[in-house]
């Protein structure tokens, strides 16, 4: 009886252990020089994943990205080229804003900027990308560079 408690107190500890949530589910964006833990990711209408960072104490300094797809979000994995908006079939759009509150849109790389994509049995869609050049789109002539991992979270 003894041996059969201690098992299943190992097992109960172990399962325990093992759970841990992570600190950032919906993953996180690079841009500008600052990174942004997704506080939610979701499913917008008309093919966008909206991913932002906001939360209870930066309520003026968060940040947002979308993913602009066409028509409709995914429902497949595949590797989308980034373009500027509107996107076409096979095609995404990036838009973000940073904590200053700029607009900035991505600019389509000359065709050799990609996106990549995976889509969970729940059907929510994860994306990533790096090195995608986004410009300003708020007024200015500015440019920098974008990479995110982001997964819907709702």
């Amino acid at each position: 009886m003894a041996k059969t408690l201690t098992a299943i107190l190992l097992i109960c500890l172990l399962a325990f252990t093992s759970c841990k949530k992570s600190p950032d589910p919906g993953g996180s964006w690079t841009f500008q020089g600052g990174t942004y833990d997704v506080a939610g990711c979701n499913a917008g209408g008309g093919g966008t994943l909206n991913a932002s960072n906001i939360n209870n104490t930066n309520t003026y300094s968060y940040g947002t990205i979308g993913l602009n797809f066409y028509q409709a979000l995914p429902t497949a994995a595949g590797t989308f080229k980034v373009v500027k908006y509107p996107p076409a079939a096979n095609q995404v759009a990036i838009t973000t804003m940073n904590q200053y509150q700029v607009n900035y849109a991505s600019t389509g790389g000359n065709g050799t900027e990609t996106v990549n994509v995976t889509v969970a049995s729940n059907g929510f869609v994860s994306a990533s990308g790096s090195g995608i050049e986004m410009l300003n789109a708020s007024g200015g002539t500015d440019s920098s560079t974008l990479s995110f991992n982001i997964t819907q979270t709702q």
